[in-house]
């Protein structure tokens, strides 16, 4: 995969060493797992140096053209339309259904909370000890660990929600 100035893009994120070539089933397993960690963009390596599927973080250009490998950028937008918030430090993740879902939401929400996103730290699966998806430290946090791990010195960037007792009373 390229960025937008065609240069090889790097950084990816290595979630399969799979090489078991290009097949459908493959490109439907790939691409389910690059959604599922919120990525940019995928691609698939086979028969080749470094074989397997990977995540892109960061904005893909296009293609290089190069045989036994394949590149797909999302074009789906961060979601607009949700305001965001920041939890206290060392709490392992935000509730169930205020998660940020993709690294390019999480962007936005830094933007809309006056974070810097310039030099994120992207987590890799095996990272189980980091807060799942969008997190603010020094600077911005994405962790594609499904794991709810916590740092005392991260706090996760959730949609702004709620939280009501039992009894339906706001719970601050």
């Amino acid at each position: 995969c390229l960025d937008e100035q065609g240069a090889n893009l790097g950084g990816a994120v290595k979630l399969d060493t799979l090489d078991i070539g290009d097949t459908p089933e493959r490109r439907e397993e790939c691409l389910a797992k690059c959604r599922g960690v919120g990525a940019t963009g995928c691609e698939l390596k086979w028969s080749r140096s470094y074989p397997g599927c990977y995540a892109h973080m960061y904005k893909i250009g296009g293609a290089s053209g190069s045989s036994r490998y394949l590149c797909w950028a999302f074009t789906e937008p961060a979601q607009l339309g949700y305001s965001y918030m920041v939890l206290e430090k060392d709490v392992a993740g935000c509730p169930a259904g205020t998660e940020v879902a993709t690294v390019d939401e999480c962007r936005e929400a830094f933007r809309m909370l006056g974070l810097n996103s310039d030099s994120p730290s992207i987590k890799k699966p095996t990272s189980t000890d980091y807060p799942p998806a969008c997190s603010v430290g020094s600077t911005m946090y994405w962790a594609t660990t499904t794991s709810r791990g916590s740092k005392s010195y991260l706090a996760p960037v959730c949609r702004a929600h709620i939280v009501l007792d039992g009894g339906g009373e706001l719970v601050q």
